[in-house]
């Protein structure tokens, strides 16, 4: 039956709603996969494709007899006799291993064996082990279209030559072309044709048919490449850190065997079971053996993204003579996506403007290769530059310093979210000026870029060790891992540091909180005083009527007191008890010069201030303390003596006056406060004799002026 009809039968409707190809019988469900699937078993993914490009076109797809490629991989490794016995652990871990689905070393397998075990036997059956495969792995799959078919080689080839481990380069499940699957071209038309009613726009280039893609690789599908989860995922530093050390250690892992990925990118790395992988070796190479002959070379830049390559793969034509020579060997091979990669940049300017990659076409032909099995050389057939007379530049051998500058591209762009050089989605440079920036490159504008870049100082040194000019100076991958940015105890380390100085610079906040606080109430109290002084100054600069004497006399603790003159001298018989000096509170009171009065304000009460007065101002300030108290004692003697009109005392006031010994009392006391200093006890006779000799100059006022 024509395919349109078959498509048609297997997407009618029963009256319940029930499409036919998913509610008929299996038999006949296997019946319309064959004629509508891609190679009667892959149902592509209807959408866009994963990764389209110049050379390769990526989709998602469910392989419907994956069930017995699982059945088919359990009896070829584990043997048709133990169907029914099953496997034990060891020969579980060995096909998962041969079947890289799991790594060599894959610690989880015991976790992985209970799993499988649904009948808790010991061992694992061929049903057993399918459903958990199925369960476990599912029946996704990737289908790589590719054009060029020496590149397909050498994606197949490179994985099964080299016995790369799974756990850092994906591994291929099979692989289909013409000589395969000769009905594979049309095959691919009718599953397009069912998808996109009639036309291939699958392959998007109405110039481009299915002819040109149809050598097909089939891999483990891998939910996400490292593109997605960069931009949907915005991994932090740390996560960034651990994703690169996957990266670095699947690189280290293809240069332990000879190999240079040469494309290394953010759309070739993926993660599948939660770790990340390489993928896509069609740009590969091997290094050069040092018993290798001249013709076993391999090069770089079969392929390549020009935006990951080193300033050593880029060439400038000199000449017009180089640019109509280089432009003559792209015309000899590839197709036009292809040659449009390889095409001339020019750079604004006129001189030394036109750059190229060190490209090259390739063709096959017999070269003597050095076996390290049997330690000899053999000739055989491989893949080697075309006419490499032909161009205006030497080609750069295949060297694994080309792979550790792209890790350093991955690098900065993860770091500091943007990328090195300016690209287009595919990860080509398309302006000449920056191609020129990038054949001109040089350490010392490379650190510069670094320090205003990359802020996390093992990083910026780590990257100034890698992008360096020379290719020979670059670190190797071994030192890259090696190095402080990928050191987990020093990550550690700094950690635990970093959580220490958090904890110090909270704790120095807090105290740094209350010394301020202090520091704050003292400036408050330091302005009111300064407030204070500053007023009664201008008072006594300007010759007003300010109080030029004051008495000091202790605050006792609180009691009820008479108000005006006699509850000053109330206060003035506790300055009597040498036991009140031992507060820390007193009270200035001024003294009227004239009347040797207190000068009572609108309350009646003294005018003054209380301050705070430790025990030991006593030492400084005692001087001033006893000549305020006899200031006071004398103010009262001479107010009688000149008949001055002083309030009528009580007796407590009169036995005051008259108790000149309690006076001479408290000048011993303060003078032994001051430390029994005589040249003191002298400072305080000189100011009372001062003192006192005023009082006589001012013996003619006629009464006081308050």
């Amino acid at each position: 039956a024509h395919i349109t009809t078959v498509r048609l039968l297997a997407e009618t409707k029963d009256q319940f709603g029930r499409v036919a190809k998913l509610a008929a019988p299996r038999y006949i469900q296997k019946l319309f996969e064959e004629r509508l699937f891609f190679l009667g078993r892959y149902d592509i993914t209807k959408g866009p494709p994963i990764h389209q490009s110049a050379t390769c076109i990526v989709v998602h797809a469910t392989d419907a007899k994956m069930s017995e490629y699982f059945e088919a991989q359990f009896k070829a490794i584990a043997g048709e006799e133990v169907d029914t016995e099953g496997v034990d652990e060891k020969t579980f871990k060995e096909i998962l291993s041969k079947m890289e689905l799991i790594s060599h070393d894959n610690s989880n397998i015991n976790h992985l064996f209970e799993r499988a075990d649904v009948d808790k036997t010991g061992t694992i059956s061929k049903n057993e082990f399918v459903g958990f495969c199925l369960s476990e792995i599912g029946s996704d799959v990737v289908l790589k279209f590719m054009r060029n078919k020496d590149q397909f080689r050498r994606e197949v080839d490179g994985r099964e030559k080299n016995h790369l481990d799974s756990k850092y380069v994906v591994g291929s499940i099979r692989s289909h072309d013409t000589t395969s699957d000769p009905g594979l071209v049309q095959s691919l038309k009718d599953s397009l044709q069912q998808q996109d009613g009639g036309d291939e726009s699958f392959l998007e280039n109405e110039d481009v048919s299915a002819e040109d893609y149809c050598n097909v690789l089939v891999m483990p599908f891998g939910n996400r490449n490292l593109d997605t989860i960069f931009r949907s995922e915005r991994p932090g530093p740390t996560a960034v850190r651990n994703m690169m050390t996957e990266v670095a250690e699947a690189l280290l892992h293809l240069h332990e065997k000879k190999i240079v990925h040469g494309d290394l990118k953010m759309p070739n790395v993926v993660r599948k079971n939660g770790r990340l992988s390489a993928i896509d070796l069609d740009a590969s190479a091997k290094v050069r053996d040092k018993n290798g002959s001249s013709d076993d070379v391999q090069y770089a830049g079969s392929k390549f993204s020009s935006g990951v390559l080193p300033p050593e793969m880029i060439h400038r034509l000199k000449t017009s003579k180089e640019v109509n020579l280089y432009k003559k060997y792209v015309e000899k091979g590839g197709s036009e996506d292809e040659k449009n990669k390889k095409r001339v940049l020019t750079a604004t300017g006129q001189h030394n403007r036109h750059f190229v990659v060190r490209s090259f076409w390739e063709e096959k032909k017999l070269v003597k290769t050095w076996d390290e099995y049997n330690e000899t050389y053999k000739s055989e057939e491989k893949l080697v530059p075309l006419e490499k007379d032909e161009m205006p530049y030497e080609l750069v051998p295949a060297d694994t310093s080309l792979d550790v500058w792209s890790f350093g591209v991955l690098l900065y762009e993860l770091v500091t979210k943007e990328s090195l050089f300016k690209v287009n989605n595919e990860n080509d440079i398309t302006d000449g000026d920056v191609m020129r920036e990038l054949y001109e490159w040089n350490d010392d504008a490379m650190k510069s870029k670094m320090k205003m870049k990359v802020s996390d100082t093992y990083a910026r040194d780590l990257l100034e060790k890698i992008l360096v000019r020379e290719a020979t100076d670059r670190l190797t991958m071994q030192q890259v891992l090696a190095h402080d940015y990928f050191n987990a105890d020093r990550v550690k380390s700094e950690s635990e540091a970093l959580s220490r100085i958090e904890k110090r610079v909270v704790e120095n906040q807090r105290i740094m909180q209350n010394n301020f606080a202090q520091i704050h109430e003292s400036l408050e109290r330091v302005t009111s005083y300064q407030a204070t002084a500053n007023s009664l100054l201008k008072e006594i600069i300007v010759g007003g009527k300010s109080p030029k004497y004051f008495v000091i006399l202790p605050q006792a603790e609180e009691v009820k007191q008479d108000k005006g003159f006699s509850g000053f001298l109330s206060k003035m018989k506790q300055a009597t008890d040498p036991s009140n000096y031992l507060t820390t509170k007193a009270r200035l009171c001024f003294i009227c010069p004239l009347s040797l009065r207190p000068v009572l304000g609108k309350d009646d009460e003294a005018i003054g201030y209380d301050i705070e007065m430790p025990k030991e101002w006593i030492k400084t300030y005692g001087p001033a303390i006893l000549i305020g108290l006899q200031i006071v004692q004398v103010g009262l003697a001479v107010g009688r003596g000149f008949g001055l009109p002083l309030p009528s005392l009580s007796g407590a006031e009169e036995e005051l006056l008259e108790t000149s010994d309690l006076f001479a009392e408290m000048q011993g006391l303060l003078v032994e406060e001051m430390g029994g200093d005589e040249e003191e006890d002298g400072l305080a006779d000189v100011l009372l004799e001062q003192f006192t000799d005023r009082i006589d100059s001012e013996a003619s006022y006629e009464g006081p002026t308050a």
